[in-house]
């Protein structure tokens, strides 16, 4: 089963990212620096029924999120799913006509509970990031 896990945004800085989040949901709760992909991931608190808002922002111009945030600016970038399995997300989501996995990552973020795996996925003009914690 598939659960609503966070909303990524991109922005060009920090004090820019706060701006697109909601009152209430301006309190860093993580910051990680991902050097493979030349970007610096913030998690920030959720509101409402949001856990988690994550913010990224590239940190060289050879980013892919770099590119989006030049032809689209700041904003929603992803919404995000934790799974149980990526392997059975992923098979589900290719099924649909038109769907493409775009790549990926591992990486450790305290906030979501340590290490994760995910994927991005292109699936009916929306980004879908989804998400599987590493099994200890």
């Amino acid at each position: 089963m598939k659960r609503f896990h966070h909303l990524g945004f991109v922005s060009s800085s920090l004090e820019r990212a706060k701006s697109l989040l909601p009152p209430g949901s301006q309190e860093v709760l993580e910051v990680v620096e991902d050097a493979e992909q030349h970007n610096t991931i913030v998690i920030f608190n959720g509101s409402g029924t949001v856990d988690w808002f994550e913010v990224i922002i590239p940190l060289s111009p050879a980013s892919t999120v770099a590119n989006h945030l030049a032809k689209n600016g700041p904003g929603l970038h992803h919404i995000a799913f934790e799974v149980p399995s990526i392997f059975l997300a992923l098979k589900s989501y290719l099924g649909t006509p038109g769907a493409v996995l775009l790549g990926g990552y591992t990486l450790k973020v305290e906030t979501f509970g340590g290490e994760i795996e995910t994927k991005f996925v292109m699936s009916n003009g929306m980004l879908i990031e989804v998400l599987e914690r590493a099994h200890a």
